[in-house]
Parts: C-alpha cells; sequence; structure tokens
C-alpha cells in the first residue's frame, strides 16, 4: 500500500507539486499544490475502493481554479474567476490480473496524447 507522499506532474510545461494533506477515514487522500492563497491551491484526490457489486476501483480527481486579483473601491483581493475538474476513474472485476490493470492505465496515458484526445480537450473541438 503506498504512502501518502508528495507528487510531481507536467502540465507539459511545469511541474505542479501537490503535497499531502491528509487522508479521511473514508481512505479520501488529498494533496494540494498550494500558492499561498487557499481558494488558489490546487488540490488532488486519490481514492481506492470497493464498489457493492464487487468492483475493484480507483479514483483520481483534480480540482484547478483560475484566480484573478479584482479591485472594488481600492481594495484587492483574490477571486476564483473559473475552475477546471478532472475526474480519472478506473474500476476492475474483482478477479482482474495487475497485468489487465496495467493494460488499462497504459490506455489511459496514451490517449491523452492522440490529436483525438487533445482536439476534444485543448480545442474544445467536437469528434465528427
Amino acid at each position: 500500500m503506498p504512502a501518502i507522499a508528495s507528487v510531481s506532474v507536467s502540465d507539459g510545461t511545469n511541474p505542479h507539486v501537490f503535497t499531502p494533506r491528509g487522508v479521511d477515514n473514508s481512505g479520501l487522500a488529498t494533496l494540494v499544490k498550494s500558492s499561498g492563497v487557499p481558494i488558489a491551491d490546487e488540490r488532488l484526490t486519490v481514492q481506492r475502493s470497493r464498489t457493492a457489486n464487487g468492483r475493484e476501483k480507483a479514483t483520481f480527481k483534480f480540482v484547478i481554479p483560475t484566480v484573478v486579483t479584482e479591485t472594488v473601491n481600492g481594495v484587492s483581493r483574490p477571486s476564483v474567476q473559473r475552475t477546471a475538474y478532472v475526474d480519472i476513474s478506473f474500476a476492475f472485476d474483482g478477479t482482474s490480473s495487475e497485468a489487465e490493470r496495467n493494460v488499462a492505465r497504459q490506455l489511459v496515458y496514451y490517449l491523452m496524447a492522440t490529436d483525438m484526445a487533445i482536439g476534444v480537450i485543448d480545442d474544445l473541438e467536437y469528434v465528427f
């Protein structure tokens, strides 16, 4: 079982280092990339669970706020302008093998680098 630890992932240009915030009673691990302003914190949550029908489930979620500085009556303060949410969920039969789970993870990894995924996610294009 992996212990909660800092995770460094790249956005293709810059590293994003998420540091552990804690693990709650349900096993939800929260990691944060802090900018010093809590509303601007990027969050990564990781949870491993078993569904009611016996599937083994792994869920990863990113919450990525875009923060701007608003000035009202001469007072400047940060404000969340919008937030990006990313949910990645894997569910496997209880009899799945490590190799099968590895294949599924690798498929998602390589899918994200395809022109189709880039067009749909980055460029907001429709698939036709």
